[in-house]
């Protein structure tokens, strides 16, 4: 086990963390301390512990947003997938190509998608 220093609002929490996870942790307390940042910003005036809870219901809105977008994504994504298999049943021509242009513009959506996916799953897992 590993103890570190976590800067939240002027002070100084000692946290526990397993060894190796020391950068993730002091990167996911600087996540912490600019939430509370953003609201001593604004003037709230709280304790510590009210602030940290506030901290906490802002990530977990950011949260809900992200997870909301991600699954935005992934039914687009299905769609696209389901939109090519009705062309190509609707076509009678399963083994064949579609049309080139149609093809590539459908490619191009999904691959934007799967980066949108990636980025929003990478952004969830360090929520």
């Amino acid at each position: 086990m590993a103890e570190i220093d976590v800067h939240v609002g002027g002070r100084v929490y000692k946290v526990v963390c397993a060894s190796g996870e020391e950068a993730e942790v002091q990167q996911l307390g600087s996540v912490m301390a600019d939430k509370v940042s953003q609201l001593m910003s604004a003037g709230v005036r709280a304790s510590d512990a009210q602030l940290m809870l506030l901290a906490g219901i802002m990530l977990a809105e950011d949260l809900r947003v992200l997870q909301s977008r991600l699954d935005n994504a992934l039914a687009e994504q299905e769609s696209l997938k389901a939109q090519v298999a009705d062309i190509k049943r609707e076509d009678g021509r399963a083994d064949e190509k579609l049309d080139d242009e149609h093809l590539e513009r459908l490619l191009h959506r999904v691959q934007e998608l799967a980066q949108t996916v990636d980025v929003l799953a990478q952004t969830v897992s360090k929520a």
